[in-house]
């Protein structure tokens, strides 16, 4: 194996054209299954060698396709260690290869738009230590609701630096005030210590202007509040201080963070000490998504804002250590990817790749690069680079004995198509081919909840893709008697804290299909937390999915589904979890129990649509007359 492995690096540095790719099929080359449901994973496991062959070859079945790379990380087989597997990549690390494609330049200009560009910098003598790396660059870009620009040393998926100053210029969004409606307004609370919440949904940006408006109540005109803010595990505020009339007042926030997703936030204003009661604030209760922060949590709306703000791009960077908020040696990084990566062996070239991420329109310069390094020990002279290059990305090259590859976790889906027979299993060039059958029996799409808690009894729903008659085998993994239904709900308690694989089967005439997951068995405490949030994220996709719909039939699924209750059950619920600490087990596992009974949908939308047809009459051109004739009403 080792005399392959050096042949292929050989081979590298001369050509890349030189190499051959292969891919050999083992003399028992496959044991899958032949019997499945619609768009589930083919099982079972193929077996075959490679050499030299890209990471990126495609392996597939059907429409579902994953790389060989890919199919290597799901089997756990790692080719840039010590393995058992007889496996070995090149470059060792098993990442991306790189080659120049241009003449060196000092300075680039890229014009680009939301996208990415790769460039590197070429050293091609043998080097013994970094001592100075830097380089400017500078943007055009205007401020913006996305980040601007990021960039990416090595080309490894770590973000290095990110445009993150924030502006005083707004973004827009739909709801700044949440579900506040200045038109179903009922009255005006007085503003005092207690915190008044409104949940709002806000975008994954880093800063915002919260506030509120607010009307004038007492005779002493001179105020300060407190704004908070709640959301994506953050719990900041900021000061309103010198207010002195009614109106809009507001801070800027900028979070220690930016939140990774978009997030329901609960922004809250509170009086200071010796300003409680001199302004008011609007409120409703009408499908109430703010409270009043107090031991009863009464469900209010109020005129209570938030506002993302805008990225305010630096025109000009130095990446260098001073860039970075910790101590960071950008000199010493270097040399370590290029000794990990080449051995820091660079006569032949090794390339340092850098990424930028643009998140809007911009014209990108880099100048001024300084790359100093040392060529031997420490009296010999130094060297340096100044030039940048365009480069290209190549997967990297495997060479492997022949391996068993579990297709389990490959993903590789069967069709929707239950009079498909053959199976082509596709390797790079070659092919396995096989008869299968599609039984005529429903997928398990989900089983949820994946976390519940322990000592809670907890109904787990199985969501099939169609309805049959059908029947249903429960294992919990925590050594308890299987259980068999009919329906596709079960109760089941888990009396331990840990991870059980909850495994069910569904079988009608034609067969059987199966699907496992896992299940987080975590305290009370926790789980309420949880579920709350789980529960919130449902119903607000709810509401979006009603949006675009008719008033008709919003109507009709509102008198089933009663959202509005729902959210003031929700918020009764936590309202008493948060007056608990972890020790009261006993009420924390009363209160799960209420919150599992609530029924909360895990999805809703649009299954079927009927569009006008000729089949289908206007009143315009149906002849009422004949109809009476017949005895139509």
């Amino acid at each position: 194996m080792r005399y392959k492995i050096y042949i292929l690096a050989i081979a590298l540095l001369l050509s890349l054209t030189t190499i051959s790719a292969t891919i050999e099929l083992g003399n028992l080359s496959h044991s899958i299954h032949d019997s499945y449901t619609k768009m589930t994973p083919l099982r079972g496991w193929v077996n075959f060698s490679v050499t030299n062959e890209p990471g990126n070859t495609i392996i597939s079945a059907f429409d579902s396709k994953i790389t060989l790379s890919e199919l290597m990380d799901k089997n756990d087989i790692g080719c840039d260690i010590v393995n058992p597997y007889e496996c070995s990549c090149f470059p060792s690390d098993c990442q991306s290869a790189f080659s120049t494609v241009d003449e060196p330049s000092e300075t680039k200009t890229y014009t680009l738009g939301i996208t990415t560009k790769l460039f590197g910098i070429e050293i091609n003598e043998n080097v013994s230590e970094i001592t100075n790396f830097r380089f400017n660059i500078s943007t055009n870009a205007d401020n913006s609701c996305t980040i601007p620009l990021r960039i990416d040393l090595f080309d490894d998926g770590t973000i290095e630096y990110k445009s993150y100053e924030v502006s005083d210029e707004e973004c827009f969004i739909d709801e700044p005030f949440g579900c506040f409606k200045l038109s179903d307004k009922e009255g005006v609370a007085p503003i005092g210590t207690t915190e008044l919440c409104q949940r709002i949904t806000v975008p994954p940006l880093k800063g915002f202007k919260i506030g509120a408006n607010i009307n004038m109540i007492g005779e002493d005109q001179s105020a300060s509040f407190t704004m908070k803010f709640v959301g994506g595990g953050l719990d900041e505020e900021c000061p309103i201080n010198n207010v002195d009339s009614a109106g809009q007042v507001s801070c800027k926030l900028v979070l220690s963070t930016a939140l990774a997703e978009t997030t329901e936030a609960e922004v809250c204003i509170s009086a200071n000490e010796g300003s409680a009661s001199k302004y008011g604030i609007n409120f409703e209760k009408n499908n109430s998504c703010g409270f009043v922060n107090d031991e009863n949590m009464e469900a209010h709306d109020f005129e209570i804002f938030a506002k993302p703000l805008k990225y305010a791009p630096d025109s000009k960077i130095a990446f260098d250590d001073n860039l970075f908020e910790e101590e960071t040696n950008v000199s010493l990084n270097v040399f370590h990817h290029i000794n990990d990566r080449y051995g820091a062996k660079c006569d032949d070239g090794c390339i340092i790749p850098l990424r930028i991420y643009s998140g809007i329109p911009q014209s990108v310069t880099l100048s001024k690069l300084i790359v100093d390094y040392n060529v031997g020990g420490l009296n010999t002279p130094g060297s340096n680079q100044t030039n940048f290059t365009d480069i290209d990305s190549t997967p990297a090259l495997f060479t492997s004995a022949f391996i068993d590859y579990d297709l389990d976790s490959a993903d590789l889906l069967t069709p929707s198509d239950t009079n498909v027979t053959e199976l082509e299993l596709k390797i790079g060039d070659k092919s396995i081919n096989q008869n299968i059958s599609i039984i005529k029996i429903p997928s398990i799409l989900h089983i949820v909840p994946s976390s519940v808690a322990t000592l809670v009894p907890t109904k787990f729903f199985a969501i099939i893709s169609e309805p049959g008659n059908l029947t249903y085998a429960w294992d919990f993994g925590d050594n308890s008697l299987s259980q068999t239904t009919q329906t596709n709900f079960i109760r089941h308690t888990y009396n331990a804290l840990g991870t059980y694989s909850l495994k069910l089967n569904i079988t009608n005439e034609q067969g059987t299909t199966s699907k496992t997951i896992s299940v987080n068995v975590i305290a009370p405490f926790n789980a309420i937390n949880e579920t709350i949030v789980d529960y919130r994220a449902r119903l607000r996709a709810i509401d979006n999915n009603l949006f675009v719909l008719s008033d008709k039939v919003q109507e009709r699924v509102t008198k089933v589904l009663d959202t509005v209750d729902l959210k003031s059950a929700i918020n009764r619920i936590e309202g008493q979890y948060k007056e608990l600490f972890e020790t009261d087990s006993e009420e924390l596992v009363k209160l799960m129990k209420q919150l599992i009974e609530l029924s909360v949908p895990v999805s809703f939308g649009t299954s079927l649509e009927v569009k006008p047809s000729p089949f289908i009459q206007s009143s315009s051109r149906l002849d009422v007359d004949i109809m009476g004739e017949f005895g139509g009403g």
